[in-house]
């Protein structure tokens, strides 16, 4: 995909989101911090609390996304 495409497919940062749970979850939230899929997902934010190890995550963390979507919110 190139840089073009990535902008008419996602012009929305949700959209981004959306497609990279789909990738690396299939959709089914799993924790990336202990694999469970005791996922909840926190509520008015892209954030998942895992209800094994007791952490937030989202879908980026571990990523070279991680400081674009996981924080992206907090730093405003």
């Amino acid at each position: 995909m190139d840089i073009v495409s990535v902008f008419k497919n996602f012009k929305i940062q949700e959209d981004s989101i959306r497609y990279l749970e789909a990738v690396r979850w299939n959709n089914e939230p799993k924790c990336l911090y202990c694999e469970s899929t005791r996922a909840t997902k926190v509520k008015d934010d892209e954030h998942y609390h895992c209800g094994a190890c007791n952490k937030q995550y989202c879908v980026a963390v571990k990523t070279i996304f991680t400081k674009l979507i996981c924080h992206l919110k907090s730093g405003f």
